[in-house]
């Protein structure tokens, strides 16, 4: 019996010293895999932080030229000149003289027949009279051409006179035009209306 527990232990022991061995080779095959692993993840964290330094070079190379760019446009924007009192002045003229209907304007307006002689009740033209003034600011206007119509009711025309007024109408000032037409007796009487136009001028 005693035989018998001694070759037991002496296996046992043998058994332990082989798996003693076995699980140190085994452990340094795991540590040098593990080390294989702990390169290859230096390795790869390592290339990522290359290509983001180089993509932040190009990312500062593409800031610093997109200010450079916009530096130089806001070196060549200007502001506006402004106008001089002159130029202001010829633009306004410029203005006034194109549309002369625009600012003169007529007023205190009346028409009257004209008879033949004293004595005489058929008339033999009319007399109109009215003020033209001109609400510019600079322009003066001369030579305003005018219409003259007699209408009847129903909207008629029965005579129309073309005239021109050869008068200086000075920016902000009037002028006053009498003037007399020939007309027969017939037509005035028949007229039952009138309207006094002015169709433009001349800039002086």
């Amino acid at each position: 019996m005693k035989k018998f527990n001694l070759i037991f232990c002496t296996v046992l022991l043998l058994a332990s010293c082989g798996n003693d061995n076995a699980t140190s080779e085994k452990e340094l095959e795991l540590r040098e895999r593990e080390l294989a692993l702990k390169e290859k993840e230096l390795g790869l964290q390592q290339s990522p932080n290359n290509q983001d330094n180089g993509n932040t070079v190009e990312a500062n190379n593409t800031s610093q030229n997109t200010s450079s760019t916009s530096n130089n446009r806001n070196t060549y924007t200007q502001a506006p000149r402004q106008k001089t009192e002159e130029e202001l002045k010829r633009e306004l003229a410029i203005k006034e003289c194109q549309s002369p209907t625009k600012y003169l304007r007529k007023t205190n307006e009346s028409l009257n027949g004209t008879y033949k002689n004293a004595l005489s009740m058929k008339f033999d033209g009319f007399k109109v009279k009215f003020s033209i003034q001109n609400t510019a600011t600079i322009v003066t206007f001369k030579n305003v051409k005018c219409r003259v119509t007699l209408s009847s009711n129903s909207g008629s025309s029965i005579l129309v006179k073309n005239f021109t007024v050869s008068e200086f109408v000075r920016a902000g000032s009037y002028v006053t035009y009498t003037g007399e037409f020939d007309c027969t007796n017939q037509q005035f009487n028949d007229a039952d209306k009138y309207t006094l136009e002015i169709l433009g001028a001349e800039c002086h």
